[in-house]
């Protein structure tokens, strides 16, 4: 038995270290109540503040967003002054150094307004969505008072393009192709009331296909869907 002792060990310690090589490098976060450090293949890549940063890592990964706000004003609706925060947006992709995402002034025909503070308006990315294969991230912003921004950013790409105006979206996970969106929007027109011209809105549920956002202009989709109960509720 003796003799067959250092074949076992060396057989052992071959595996083990197999084993550890057939690991794939990735993101993964550690947090506590001051602060998340994003780390890669248990590495950390940044240290961020748990009260002003989100984080969101894709699906395989491979890849991970983060936003970190900081105060650029103040406004008062209703006499109750609130602070009004900027977000800078981070992706880094396979361990590589991370980019930051340019805030776009226009995208597919539809201008951006700029930030205003004294209006509560910033550019603020939320919401951060992978879609299921990890290729695009999907996040929300408010530089409208009415409506948000539904944003796409292809992975690799420094510049986010303008899906919809909405309250509230999810992703449709598909079997083959990338996810399609379903958005929880607002339409308004004018009507005449016996009190004069007044503003009608109802909102409803549009479903954009990856090929509707695509198109380099943007077009409100004709899909729709009824809106579930689990939708959250304003």
């Amino acid at each position: 038995m003796r003799r067959y002792m250092p074949v076992i060990v060396s057989a052992l310690l071959l595996s083990c270290a197999f084993s550890a090589s057939a690991v794939t490098p990735n993101y993964s976060i550690s947090s506590n109540v001051t602060t998340i450090t994003v780390l890669w293949n248990n590495a950390s890549v940044i240290h961020l503040s748990a009260t002003n940063s989100l984080v969101s890592i894709a699906p395989d990964h491979q890849a991970v967003a983060w936003v970190q706000e900081s105060v650029i004003g103040h406004w008062a609706p209703d006499g109750v002054t609130q602070e009004v925060c900027v977000g800078t947006l981070y992706v880094a992709q396979n361990g590589t150094d991370p980019i930051q995402i340019e805030r776009p002034t226009s995208s597919r025909g539809i201008d951006i307004n700029p930030d205003s503070p004294e209006d509560g308006l910033a550019w603020n990315p939320k919401e951060l969505q992978w879609d299921s294969k990890g290729k695009y991230l999907y996040f929300m912003t408010v530089p409208y008072n009415d409506s948000g921004l539904l944003c796409q950013l292809r992975l690799g790409s420094a510049t986010p393009r303008f899906i919809s105006f909405l309250t509230f979206y999810r992703l449709l996970p598909k079997r083959r192709g990338s996810d399609w969106v379903e958005a929880l929007e607002a339409r308004f027109e004018h009507q005449e009331f016996a009190d004069g011209m007044t503003v009608r809105d109802w909102t409803s549920t549009y479903i954009y296909t990856p090929e509707e956002m695509a198109a380099d202009k943007y077009v409100r989709t004709v899909r729709t869907s009824s809106i579930g109960k689990d939708w959250p509720q304003q």
